[in-house]
């Protein structure tokens, strides 16, 4: 699965950054849990490692 993250200032309605990132999807037992496994690796990645890069930017 592919989705674009998208950060932006809620005050001046500015878009901050986007990028596109891909979450491998799951073999859960519902549509649900399958797509939701993909949303959940991305979130990772982005609390592992993508966070502070986008920050220091």
């Amino acid at each position: 699965m592919s989705l674009w993250v998208t950060l932006f200032d809620i005050k001046s309605k500015k878009v901050l950054m986007t990028k596109r990132m891909e979450g491998a999807l799951g073999s859960g037992f519902s549509f649900r849990n399958y797509w939701a496994t993909g949303f959940k690796k991305v979130i990772d990645q982005i609390e592992k490692s993508e966070y502070k890069k986008w920050k220091s930017n």
